[in-house]
């Protein structure tokens, strides 16, 4: 909800977040980000196909030591995240996957870029 996620964002005072509207297939694609360096991405967008179209091309934004966190990486639900990330591993030497848990709740997973 796009209004929801304003007012959050009025609400907490954040002024270092930029929303892009529009598919990320193709926001992505042609070069419609307004910086040069990301430090945090979050993924939450369900599919393989999808997190192939994120991961690939944000990889260029991405700044030394940067996080990209991975909603979907271990679900069952959802099995094509796990299968895109590991095959960006094998291509992307410059990143590693952490995870961290908590009690009583699944564990998160997350990419590091060196």
């Amino acid at each position: 909800n796009l209004k929801l996620l304003k007012k959050k964002i009025k609400y907490l005072k954040l002024n270092n977040i930029v929303i892009i509207k529009g598919d990320f297939k193709n926001t992505l694609r042609d070069k419609k980000i307004p910086f040069k360096k990301l430090m945090a991405v979050n993924m939450d967008c369900d599919l393989y196909e999808s997190y192939n179209q994120v991961l690939f091309p944000i990889h260029d934004y991405l700044a030394k030591n940067s996080m990209i966190s991975l909603d979907e990486y271990y679900s069952l639900k959802f099995p094509g995240p796990r299968k895109s990330v590991n095959q960006f591993l094998k291509k992307n030497k410059d990143y590693f996957i952490k995870s961290f848990n908590k009690k009583f709740c699944f564990p998160r997973y997350y990419l590091i870029k060196k």
